[in-house]
């Protein structure tokens, strides 16, 4: 038998390696753990699938007006496999077109708080259950009363039959 060389070891990296597709953004880890934790609490059901209708309401939080012919456009976009759902992927390409990767996430939670005000319409500093349940049945409308029951019961979490933006802000940073 005759006698191998010897080969050096494999340098293989062990961090992720991000590649830019037509310049689009990318996420650091921390940025893609918020965004999945939003997504997350809009896929009630635990599919990894939301519902289109949660694009309006994402990109009226974020400030972004459209025309109806251009959101339909942009949803026929987002939807591009025509599941009539969105995706975690599809998610993040609507992020990219509207959310800039950022290091600084006071401006993240500012606009958390901004979607906290928008269903606090009296600007109590709270939402009382029936409005949150309202909120809930608005994205997930064919969601059993005893699933509501229990996103309530997570959310709710000092069980003082409000929520507060704390918590509100503890569920969608995944705290």
């Amino acid at each position: 038998m005759g006698k191998h060389k010897e080969r050096p070891p494999l340098n293989i990296p062990t961090e992720p390696i991000n590649i830019l597709i037509d310049n689009e953004p990318t996420y650091n880890k921390e940025q893609m753990r918020l965004l999945k934790e939003i997504f997350d609490q809009f896929d009630i059901e635990k599919t990894g699938l939301c519902p289109l209708k949660i694009i309006p309401t994402t990109l009226s939080t974020l400030g972004v007006k459209m025309k109806e012919e251009e959101l339909e456009k942009l949803i026929k976009e987002v939807d591009a496999n025509g599941s009539g759902t969105i995706e975690f992927g599809e998610y993040i390409e609507l992020a990219q077109r509207f959310i800039e990767p950022e290091d600084d996430y006071n401006k993240v939670y500012a606009e958390l708080r901004q979607v906290f005000m928008i269903f606090d319409k009296e600007h109590k500093g709270y939402l009382d259950i029936a409005e949150f349940k309202a909120i809930i049945k608005e994205i997930e409308p064919e969601l059993p009363e005893n699933e509501l029951n229990d996103v309530v019961e997570e959310v709710d979490v000092d069980g003082s039959g409000r929520i507060e933006f704390e918590e509100f802000l503890a569920v969608m940073v995944g705290e």
